[in-house]
């Protein structure tokens, strides 16, 4: 999947696909915290901004190490 695909609104398979791991990875970091998601009703969601802020923090953290 092309970030240009991504909607506004991503659900965890399309988050998954888009980085390449699993759909239960992106619900773990969800769950953790590590990736914030917001819940509506039963089901979870992340705005693609939070998926770029969040890819961002994770290469500035990388380049640190």
């Amino acid at each position: 999947m092309r970030f240009e695909d991504l909607p506004e609104i991503c659900t965890p398979d399309q988050v998954a696909d888009y980085l390449g791991v699993t759909r239960n990875t992106v619900y773990r970091w969800c769950k953790e915290g590590d990736i914030p998601s917001i819940k509506v009703r039963k089901v979870r969601r992340i705005q693609k901004s939070t998926l770029i802020d969040w890819i961002a923090k994770q290469e500035r953290a990388s380049c640190s190490s």
